[in-house]
């Protein structure tokens, strides 16, 4: 053997023949070498070769524990795993030191090469550079991968690159689970469709062959390889920019052919390894290859293969059936992929929501009538969801629209999370400079319909809103259906811009109808800004309420809350534009202050409006509530009980409990039993408390009054101790006795650090009950003790009728009228006895004080009289009776 040095390489020379011969390195960083015999091959032995290449794949795979696939032609002075065991990553990387310096001329040759497109030249200089797999080489793999990419850039070059790629892929099979390896594919493909004049076919057979060659010797080693040449044959990733006519060169039936292809060598590798469940993309895409055919009987089969090995169905995948359900007119057959197969109908709102932002009409009012098929808490979740959806996602109009189904379609009352999700939008979205309006427009709401509006911390904002990613739902659709379909924006204010830009029809809840979208409307904008109220209102009936053409216009999202807050300043305008509107923006306008208002001041107006609304509106809590405030503030408490007793009945929630308590007691009305029973239950406060209280006093049950009363001390107030001291304790403690008496001077302490109200109640009846009983010596003996400040604080005049009573003796009487705080007026009985007690006594500051004091003041009855209300006010109110 004849050894000779060529530059930075060495080859050996054996009886003229050339021989090439790879490079390795022990721990000692001893060169060593194998040494392949390149000898001419024989013919027949050629064609057994070539045979082997192309026929053979399927024969038992074989042991990769040597890199060749005869080892008698090596002549091998080291076993490989010896060497490999040798290792260290310091060696490694003096490894990869030598390498870069011994064959940089190589390299760069290869890099040279690429640029040019000359694929001759980048193998003869890739054969001069020893390699091996085990050294993990980047400028080797890089290389490796060049000389492929060069191989691509001519048709001519693709049969050696396949070639050169069997050959050499041994060495590399990372690079077969890299990107590389499909961008190979992708751009033989390319090749083919960009530089040949007419069709050329040969790259069908060629990637064939390079499947079929890594399949057949266990170079995949994970399906992943499969997955991504299906996803890059699939979803159209191989076309990359090419123009249109560029991609219908590739047609359905070369595509088809391509991936049934990947499918077969798959499965055989599958069997091969024995593996009986599969990734779910695989079937992923085995579906998107049946709908290719539009074949939804064996998208049907999949679907049940994936559902017996709980594989779950990603939502792309179910709006890539649906859009083959609209391809191939069988819309109808959409409720069966998502009875049979949607395990779950929560996650329909992703598909509505997708479906309604990108104008796919059809599949939107098929998914919409399944919904409406739903339980009530479904629907409500779900469109819950999509409202949420729409607002980040800038669809303001279109958030608006499903608030107004939420009540009129799905005839559901709206709750605290509508206005709370709209409200906090307003922060959190920021698509004007000044949202404020917005957060007190549905502050506002809220409250009108009973509920506390709860505005979010920042943090809380930011995990409520984000966890609702609209752009995430798109962008997973568009993965299994139009990957260059619709832009994801993940930027708010970008979010905020498209919401105004956009211009899609809003469906109405008519399947025939349509609500056009108007992107700006510059003169109501102008208006807004000017704040002319009369003349938004005038525009608003005259441009969207009564406009005549088919279409009904939907207010700018951007200003249609603007509009609404504006207009609410002025409650008559406000009036105008109800009455004017049509049912869709009444449901829109609907506000629970403007009716409040009217059914309390002026109330058969105020039902005559009402009774314009969507029945849907008389279930409304909120409007039984201020019903039954208007007929109370009318003193109508009969016809408020009876409405009172039916929202008991439906246990509905209670605004105006302590109002209708305290006109129960003020008429003396007995409130009915189911009523009772159900304010009791729910809403005890010291009104209800009071009211049974006196119930029971009526019912001379005085001893449970005060076991009630210690049962909840809290609810005592100075109505508690002022049905005690009138109306019990005289009945049970009595003041004839002295034991009785320090009773009712026990309950004094309890209440000594009440109001003054309440003092003055307990002297007034305390009093009189010693006065019933001959002690009306005790009771001026009590007042007219030095330091006392009964008469100078805590009398009304009532008491203090009673007091002069005590006494015959004027110069007494005058006494206590010096003693005495002085009142705006008097009442005429008292003037009468402080007239005739001064008669005798002639004093002078008595004297001033009655001619100061002389207007009598008279005591009008606390009980009103009911208003009359109209004919058809009493036949509205049928309703909630």
């Amino acid at each position: 053997m004849l050894l000779y040095k060529l530059g930075n390489n060495a080859k050996l020379i054996e009886n003229g023949t050339l021989i090439n011969f790879r490079y390795y390195f022990t721990s000692t960083n001893k060169l060593l070498y194998k040494i392949k015999n390149e000898t001419p091959v024989k013919p027949h032995q050629q064609q057994q070769q070539q045979t082997s290449t192309t026929t053979n794949f399927n024969k038992p795979k074989k042991s990769f524990g040597k890199y060749f696939h005869n080892e008698s032609q090596y002549m091998e002075p080291f076993k490989t795993q010896q060497i490999i065991s040798t290792y260290t990553k310091q060696h490694q990387n003096r490894v990869n030191r030598v390498v870069n310096r011994e064959f940089k001329t190589e390299i760069d040759n290869i890099h040279d090469a690429y640029d040019n497109g000359d694929l001759e030249k980048a193998i003869e200089n890739f054969n001069l550079i020893p390699y091996h797999l085990e050294f993990e080489n980047e400028s080797i793999q890089t290389a490796f991968g060049l000389v492929l990419s060069t191989s691509t850039k001519k048709v001519e070059y693709h049969a050696d690159g396949v070639k050169f790629f069997c050959q050499n892929i041994m060495f590399f099979r990372n690079y077969i689970k890299s990107h590389r390896f499909t961008e190979f594919i992708q751009n033989m493909i390319l090749t083919c469709i960009r530089k040949t004049p007419e069709k050329d076919l040969s790259f069908i057979d060629n990637i064939k062959e390079v499947i079929s060659f890594i399949t057949a010797n266990g170079y995949v080693g994970t399906t992943n390889v499969y997955c991504d040449l299906l996803r890059k044959l699939l979803y159209h990733e191989y076309i990359g920019e090419i123009s249109r006519e560029e991609e219908d060169f590739l047609d359905i039936e070369i595509k088809k052919e391509l991936i049934d292809f990947v499918f077969k060598e798959f499965k055989n590798y599958s069997d091969e390894l024995g593996l009986t469940k599969y990734q779910p993309e695989i079937y992923y895409y085995l579906i998107q290859r049946q709908l290719l055919g539009d074949d939804l009987e064996e998208v049907q089969k999949t679907l049940l293969i994936m559902k017996d090995h709980l594989i779950p169905i990603e939502k792309g995948i179910f709006q890539a059936i649906f859009e083959c359900c609209k391809r191939t007119d069988r819309l109808d057959q959409i409720e069966l992929f998502i009875h049979e197969h949607m395990p779950s109908f929560w996650t329909i709102y992703s598909l509505i929501f997708y479906n309604q932002v990108t104008g796919n009409i059809e599949i939107f009012r098929r998914l919409e009538q399944l919904l409406r098929q739903k339980n009530t808490h479904t629907q409500q979740f779900t469109i819950d969801c999509i409202t949420k959806a729409l607002l980040v996602y800038g669809r303001f109009e279109l958030a608006l629209d499903w608030f107004y189904k939420k009540t009129h379609v799905y005839r559901i009352s709206h709750n605290s999370e509508d206005f709370n999700i709209f409200m906090n939008f307003s922060l959190y979205h920021k698509s004007r400079d000044s949202p404020n309006f917005l957060v007190e427009l549905w502050r506002d709401r809220a409250i009108d319909y009973g509920y506390e509006p709860n505005l979010y911390m920042d943090m809380e904002l930011d995990i409520r809103y984000s966890k609702m990613n609209p752009t995430k739902i798109i962008q997973e659709i568009n993965d299994y259906t139009k990957p260059y379909g619709i832009q994801a924006y993940t930027n708010k204010e970008q979010m905020a811009k498209l919401g105004l830009n956009m211009s899609i029809p809003v469906p109405s809840d008519d399947p025939n109808g349509e609500i056009a979208h108007v992107e700006m409307d510059p003169i109501l904008d102008k208006l807004v800004s000017d704040k002319n109220i009369p003349g938004i209102v005038d525009y608003l009936i005259k441009m969207y309420f009564n406009n005549m053409s088919t279409e009904r216009k939907l207010i700018p999202g951007s200003l249609f809350g603007m509009v609404m807050y504006t207009v609410k300043q002025d409650i008559e305008e406000y009036k105008r534009l109800i009455m004017a509107s049509n049912p869709y923006y009444r449901a829109l306008l609907f506000d629970h202050k403007l009716y409040n208002y009217y059914l309390q001041n002026h109330f058969d107006e105020g039902i005559v409006m009402l009774s314009k609304e969507d029945p849907m509106f008389f279930k409304l809590d909120s409007t039984y509530n201020s019903i039954v405030k208007g007929l109370l503030v009318m003193d109508n408490v009969e016809l408020a009980l009876k409405v009172g007793s039916k929202m008991a009945k439906e246990k509905r929630r209670f605004e105006c409990h302590n109002f209708i308590a305290h006109k129960a007691d003020q008429q003396n009305l007995e409130i009915p039993e189911q009523l009772y029973e159900y304010l009791h239950q729910n809403y005890l406060t010291s009104p209800l408390f009071n009211y049974h209280i006196q119930q029971l006093v009526n019912q001379h049950e005085y001893h449970q009054v005060l076991e009630y009363i210690d049962r909840h001390p809290e609810l005592a107030n100075h109505l508690t101790y002022k049905i005690l001291v009138q109306r019990v304790y005289p009945e049970i403690y009595p003041a004839n006795c002295q034991e009785n008496i320090d009773t009712w001077f026990l309950l004094f302490h309890k209440i000594t650090k009440d109001s003054q109200k309440t003092r003055g109640d307990f002297y007034e009846f305390f009093f009189k009950s010693l006065i019933e009983h001959g002690h009306s010596q005790k009771v001026l003996d009590m007042v007219m003790k030095p330091g006392s400040t009964i008469l100078s604080q805590d009398i009304r005049q009532t008491t203090f009728y009673l007091i002069l009573k005590c006494t015959e003796d004027p110069f007494t009487r005058i006494q206590i009228i010096h003693k005495t705080r002085a009142f705006e007026s008097y009442y005429q009985d008292i003037i009468d006895l402080i007239t005739e007690a001064n008669k005798v006594a002639q004093d002078p500051w008595v004297e001033t004080l009655l001619n100061r004091h002389t207007t009598p003041k008279k005591i009008e009855s606390s009980k009103g009289s009911p208003k009359i209300l109209s004919k058809e006010s009493l036949e509205f109110l049928k309703h909630f009776i």
